[in-house]
């Protein structure tokens, strides 16, 4: 059983977390706001689409043109190959498909 991060409500201290929960564990407005700085800092063509859920990720990666996913700060993100080749220099791993 892992446990919960400090700052976190009382009762997510009540059940047991698996290993996915790091990727639910910040709000939705934390994890758009490190996409948008993301982007600004390393000059990204597109905000990355934030997504918590990998197989959601990996379909609508699928459905763009030049979707792929990667790991973002806390999400998966769908970005375009361009960014995503920023992103790689930038030491951000590609998500492994699985």
């Amino acid at each position: 059983m892992m446990s919960v991060p400090a700052g976190y409500p009382p009762a997510a201290e009540n059940r047991t977390m698996n290993a996915t929960d790091h990727i639910d564990a910040r709000p939705l407005n934390d994890l758009l706001a490190a996409a948008a700085k993301t982007r600004d800092a390393l000059g990204l063509k597109h905000t990355p689409t934030v997504i918590r859920d990998e197989a959601a990720a990996f379909r609508i990666a699928g459905r763009a043109k030049a979707g792929v996913v990667m790991l973002g700060d806390g999400a998966y993100w769908v970005v375009c190959l361009a960014d995503a080749a920023r992103l790689e220099a930038a030491g951000f791993e590609w998500a492994p498909r699985g």
